[in-house]
């Protein structure tokens, strides 16, 4: 049983020194990962103590949204950005397969306050490539042809999510990848969410995500991200290190 338990611990401090999940993120700024400042939402700027403020006039400072996509994510290291809700878009280094999106929030024990973690969100990922557009048009043809069958036998289908404003202002083609909430009250701070299996099905790959904030936990005047991480498979894989 010693044996047991120390190989369960030596596991569990291997993935928590392999950044938390030991899991490969296309998101992370250190690996070539970039803010696509048209597709994210302003920055919030903070105004510093008051203490702090007395003794040497009033401070303010933010933070820039590449925080966002870096791997500091202790207590006030995140990206504040303005209102309750915002958005993020981001250029992978490399076209991937993308099956998860992981969260990070400050740990709830140690968080001042956690009004600013953000709630509901959802994932639209940009359709490039004849490949890809073409399976996105195979896709929407058969979800016409589901929803003229129903129609016939007097069913109803759900529509398919609206594109957000910002999206068609920007032209291409956009489909929604995932949409989930971050509990703020769950066991673990570090949450990963899965692509829905619609976008999985059509096995393709992108190169560009936004993330959209619709909601946070009561803060009207910020929302504070510490992580977006990306998680998949590149489209071209690497090659296998010398033997």
């Amino acid at each position: 049983l010693t044996a047991l338990f120390q190989e369960l611990i030596d596991q569990a401090l291997i993935i928590y020194g392999a950044d938390g999940i030991a899991r490969p993120d296309y998101a992370l700024s250190s690996a070539g990962a970039f803010v696509i400042p048209a597709l994210t939402s302003e920055s919030y700027t903070v105004k510093s103590s008051w203490f702090t403020g007395f003794l040497g006039g009033a401070k303010y400072y933010t933070r820039t949204p590449i925080h966002a996509l870096h791997f500091e994510t202790n207590l006030g290291h995140c990206w504040p950005m303005r209102g309750s809700e915002g958005h993020l878009g981001v250029a992978l280094p490399a076209p991937v397969r993308i099956t998860d999106i992981t969260i990070d929030h400050v740990q709830p024990q140690i968080a001042h306050d956690l009004r600013p973690a953000p709630r509901n969100m959802e994932v639209w990922a940009l359709v490039e490539g004849a490949d890809n557009l073409a399976k996105l048009a195979d896709h929407r043809a058969r979800l016409a042809e589901q929803r003229e069958l129903a129609a016939e036998n007097g069913q109803v289908l759900p529509e398919q999510p609206a594109m957000p404003k910002l999206l068609q202002s920007q032209g291409g083609e956009y489909i929604q990848i995932a949409t989930f909430t971050y509990d703020i009250r769950a066991p673990k701070h570090i949450q990963t969410f899965p692509v829905s299996e619609e976008v999985k099905a059509m096995d393709m790959d992108f190169g560009v995500v936004v993330l959209f904030i619709n909601s946070n936990w009561g803060h009207e005047d910020f929302t504070c991200l510490y992580r977006l991480r990306v998680h998949g498979d590149r489209l071209v894989a690497l090659p296998e290190p010398d033997p």
